[in-house]
């Protein structure tokens, strides 16, 4: 597919009003470390308030840090073993491939109630 982001590793934001600035990250890794502060920044990565939100709540409430390395910054969660992880060892985690490792962003990534029961 040819366009502005047929890249590899490319993002882009879209401002209100539709300008559009297209960036390209140097690999996986740090186009997710981008999207992701990006969001935080903006308020974009934050649920909304569907069934999933107590839920959420609950369960980041009971998992405030990193399994890994203590720190209190949690973005990641290894849904293989329901543990909760910072940016940077989710990114170790990533680095052991899919078989491994199956990561979902606590603020970018949807939550089905069914998934946190």
């Amino acid at each position: 597919a040819s366009g502005v982001l047929a890249g590899a590793f490319a993002f882009a934001i879209v401002s209100p009003d539709g300008a559009r600035l297209c960036l390209q990250a140097e690999n996986d890794d740090e186009r997710l470390k981008w999207v992701s502060a990006l969001r935080r920044a903006t308020g974009l990565g934050e649920q909304k308030d569907g069934p999933e939100a107590p839920l959420l709540k609950a369960f980041i409430e009971a998992n405030a840090t990193c399994c890994e390395c203590g720190a209190p910054n949690v973005e990641w969660v290894a849904t293989s073993v329901g543990v909760t992880l910072c940016a940077d060892c989710a990114t170790a985690h990533r680095r052991l491939g899919g078989d491994h490792a199956r990561l979902r962003a606590l603020h970018l990534d949807p939550w089905s109630p069914l998934v946190l029961t």
